[in-house]
């Protein structure tokens, strides 16, 4: 049977250190943590905010359903894979000055 150890405590489940008071996120989100090959030291920890705007988000999902993001999630993630900051992914393209994506368009228009 597969043990966990973590605080230096022995646990028989991922149940048994979701329920323990030091955990500080959900039994789903460890889960979802060690099955992506996390470290269960780190996966028990709460996970980081994000800073955008000024203020704070749980999530990358919370912040695209904030007002001020013009875009969907699946996009502000794909702008994020490419190296733009969080206020550049939130943008609409024609909003954003991000020399990259403006040069692939340019590019593309010549190939025409």
């Amino acid at each position: 049977m597969l043990k966990y150890t973590v605080w230096g405590v022995e646990f028989p489940s991922v149940a048994a250190i979701a329920r323990d008071a030091r955990c500080e996120c959900s039994y789903a989100r460890l889960l979802a943590r060690i099955h992506s090959g996390m470290p269960i030291e780190e996966a028990v920890k709460k996970p980081p905010q994000i800073v955008c705007w000024g203020e704070r988000f749980n999530t990358l999902l919370e912040l695209s359903k904030d007002p001020r993001c013009r875009i969907t999630y699946v996009k502000m993630v794909q702008n994020l894979s490419k190296g733009m900051t969080l206020e550049q992914a939130t943008l609409n393209f024609y909003e954003c000055e991000y020399p990259i994506t403006i040069n692939h368009v340019i590019k593309q228009r010549r190939l025409k």
